[in-house]
C-alpha cells in the first residue's frame, strides 16, 4: 500500500514550507519548460534579512476547483493542446496576481493528492505531487551559495525530500 502526504510522515518538512512560505510574496513569475516563482520572505533574524526562494512547478497545476479549472480550458477555443492551454491560462491567473497584487502567501494545504498554495483574496494555486520528471515541485533557496548548500524543500509523488534547514528555523 503506497502511503500519501497525510499519514503523519515528513511533519518537519511540512513545517519547514509552512514556515518559509506562508507570509512570503511572490516578486516574479517566469516560464521555461517549468512556472518559476520567485518568493521573499522576511522571517529570519535583522543579520540574516530576507529569504529569496524559488518555487518550480513542473507538475499538473491549477487555480481554484479542479473541476471547474478543466471546464475553463475547454471553453478555450484554439489550435493549441490541453497542455498549451493549461499554461496560457496558468501564466495569464499569475499575472493576474502580481498585477493585482495579490501576492502573499496565506496558507499551505497538503491535501491528499495535491499541495494548495493560497494567496490574498482566497487565490488557491494547487499542485499535484506526481510529475513525469525528477520532481513536481521545487522550492528552493536563490543565493550566492552552491547548489549542495542552499536550502531546499522538493516534491516528488509521495515523498518530501529537504536539505540544509538551519536549526533557527524550527524556533519560529
Amino acid at each position: 500500500m503506497v502511503k500519501d502526504l497525510l499519514d503523519g510522515r515528513y511533519t518537519k518538512e511540512k513545517s519547514n514550507l509552512k514556515k518559509l512560505l506562508i507570509g512570503s510574496r511572490m516578486t516574479e513569475v517566469s516560464y521555461n519548460e517549468t512556472f518559476n516563482l520567485l518568493l521573499r520572505q522576511s522571517i529570519f533574524d535583522e543579520k540574516d534579512g530576507e529569504i529569496q526562494m524559488v518555487l518550480t512547478i513542473d507538475a499538473q497545476c491549477w487555480f481554484g476547483n479542479k473541476d471547474e479549472w478543466l471546464t475553463k480550458i475547454e471553453t478555450i477555443r484554439d489550435s493549441n493542446s490541453d497542455g498549451e492551454r493549461m499554461d496560457c491560462l496558468l501564466a495569464s491567473e499569475l499575472v493576474r496576481l502580481r498585477y493585482n497584487n495579490l501576492i502573499q502567501v496565506e496558507k499551505i494545504d497538503f491535501l491528499k493528492d495535491y499541495l494548495t498554495i493560497t494567496f490574498q483574496g482566497n487565490n488557491s494555486l494547487s499542485i499535484a505531487y506526481y510529475a513525469e520528471s525528477e520532481y513536481a515541485w521545487l522550492l528552493e533557496e536563490v543565493s550566492p551559495k552552491k547548489e549542495q548548500e542552499r536550502m531546499m524543500i522538493c516534491c516528488q509523488g509521495n515523498e518530501l525530500f529537504q536539505n540544509n534547514m538551519p536549526i533557527y528555523l524550527e524556533e519560529i
